[in-house]
């Protein structure tokens, strides 16, 4: 993830998903859609750091007034409102749909059940709904892993 950080233009606005992209830069948004206190590293994160928090939890800082895609995971949020938001382009960075052998970002004892799904399972609902639930789909490139294969490699 932090090589891939470094492909990215320093002017960007930045979404960490969860709480991993905080650990490697200052974001301007947190995304999740987990109640925080399903996971203590995301509760830690939600009360200390300082960025602007979006999410369908009461912890929010801004509240959605349009229907948003919140798919399956916290990523289809974070697109879903980067797209809202007129970014362009969308690049998606350390997001292997724990395809990697290290299957958190940093490492850490908490371990979730989805960490232990194949490929497939993660990526089907990109697969079936991504291109129909997204606002503008051609905007978004992946650095790496296998979304490349959906959106194309980010080339920057």
């Amino acid at each position: 993830m932090p090589e891939e950080l470094k492909r990215v233009p320093a002017d960007s606005v930045l979404f960490a998903v969860n709480y991993h992209g905080l650990h490697y830069a200052d974001c301007d948004f947190m995304v999740y859609n987990d109640t925080p206190d399903t996971n203590p590293l995301q509760a830690a994160a939600v009360a200390e750091h300082k960025t602007i928090h979006i999410s369908p939890d009461p912890s929010t800082d801004i509240e959605l007034d349009e229907p948003v895609w919140t798919g399956f995971y916290s990523s289809h949020t974070a697109l879903w409102v980067a797209a809202y938001m007129g970014c362009d382009p969308i690049i998606l960075c350390g997001h292997d749909l724990y395809s990697r052998p290290v299957k958190h970002c940093p490492p850490s004892t908490y371990h979730s059940p989805q960490f232990d799904q194949p490929l497939d399972f993660h990526l089907r609902p990109w697969l079936e709904d991504a291109k129909n639930m997204l606002l503008h789909p051609e905007r978004i490139r992946a650095m790496s892993g296998p979304l490349v294969q959906l959106f194309g490699a980010y080339q920057g």
